[in-house]
Order: structure tokens, then C-alpha cells, then sequence
């Protein structure tokens, strides 16, 4: 009997999309992310794309009836790239070339709360939150509001998160920052991070 194919865990960073108003940052109503996906998937190369200091493209995939967000970095055509058969211990460069290019990716998927947003990095350059927020504002999905995406804060949010189908296990990051601050306190360390994330075993 051939034995089960274990899946891998797979970490979700869950942050919440707010407004930056005269300064401060201020919850708003749920926003239309389902319309915004929608538009962006009839886009075109160019207007799902935005170059500063790095160069992000959006697309959309939809999965279980439900549209996601896939955030690509574009690798700089400097980045040493290269490929190893494994078989015959053989390796070559990668270059990229006028119409194609590799990118990093993660994927975005937009809880139906909140404005809470689940990103997944495929790798450690991947696009973080903060790439996210560049993009969601140079592209102006929503051209009266100026957004920001910071962690999860609130214990209610990360206690429903943490039901959420699929989820094996929840961790809390508190950063160095954070443990100092909450040092002098008594009992343990009160649910408040830089980060929190759900472990799951797969999308």
C-alpha cells in the first residue's frame, strides 16, 4: 500500500488593510476586494504592473470559485541565477531575455472580514506586506483611499483566524522590540506582535 503523500506546511503572515488618514491610520468599512480582483484579472500586463525601487506585477488566479491575488517581484537582470541537473551533477546560468523573466511570487488571498488579507511567501525575496501596500497604492485600486497593511493586532481577530479550515497549529511572534516593552509585566506576554502567522498544510 503506498503510503500517503505528506503535504507541506506552508506559513500565512495575516495583516489587515487600513486607511492612512491626515496621519493616522484608521479601520474603514469592508472594501470591495472581490470587484477589484475581478477588474484586475481583464487588466493588462502593463496596468497590473509597477516599477520603483523593484518592479511588482499582480495577476489573478481563482481557486475553489474564489479569486486570489499572486504578487510577483521581477529578479533584476543582475541577480546570478542558475540551474543544477541533479542527476548528472550538471549546472548552467539563467539569463533572462526581452520577453521573459523570472519572478518571485507570493500569493494574497482576502478574508471576507476585516479587510484582512493571508499572504504566503514562496520564498524569502518574495514580495512582503509592505510590497503589497506599494502596489495596492500605485496601481489605485481604490484612488480615494491611501492604504497601509500592518499585522493583525487585535486577540478576537487572531482567535477567529485561528479556526480558520485547514489550520493546524497558530504561532505568535512577538519581536525584540515587543518581549522589551512587555519585559516588566507580569504573568506572560499579552497577545500583541509585530507578526502573527497560522501554520497551514496546504491552500
Amino acid at each position: 500500500m503506498a503510503s500517503a503523500r505528506r503535504m507541506p506546511e506552508r506559513t500565512i503572515a495575516f495583516f489587515e488593510v487600513v486607511a492612512n488618514t491626515s496621519g493616522e491610520r484608521v479601520r474603514v468599512p469592508p472594501m470591495d476586494w472581490d470587484s477589484a480582483l475581478s477588474d484586475l484579472a481583464t487588466a493588462s500586463l502593463q496596468d497590473r504592473m509597477v516599477a520603483k525601487e523593484i518592479t511588482l506585477v499582480g495577476s489573478v488566479a481563482t481557486v475553489r470559485q474564489q479569486d486570489h491575488l499572486l504578487l510577483h517581484r521581477v529578479k533584476d537582470a543582475t541577480e546570478w541565477l542558475s540551474m543544477m541537473d541533479w542527476s548528472t551533477g550538471q549546472w548552467q546560468e539563467l539569463e533572462q531575455n526581452a520577453i521573459r523573466g523570472f519572478v518571485d511570487t507570493s500569493a494574497v488571498c482576502f478574508l471576507p472580514f476585516g479587510n484582512v488579507v493571508g499572504l504566503m511567501q514562496g520564498s524569502v525575496s518574495a514580495p512582503s506586506h509592505k510590497a503589497l501596500e506599494t502596489w495596492l497604492n500605485e496601481l489605485r485600486l481604490f484612488p480615494d483611499t491611501r492604504l497601509v497593511v500592518r499585522p493583525v493586532l487585535s486577540k478576537a481577530e487572531v482567535e477567529r483566524l485561528g479556526t480558520a479550515q485547514g489550520a493546524s497549529r497558530i504561532e505568535i511572534r512577538i519581536g525584540s522590540h515587543k518581549a522589551s516593552a512587555l519585559r516588566g509585566r507580569n504573568g506572560r506576554p499579552r497577545l500583541l506582535s509585530s507578526r502573527q502567522q497560522i501554520r497551514i498544510k496546504a491552500l
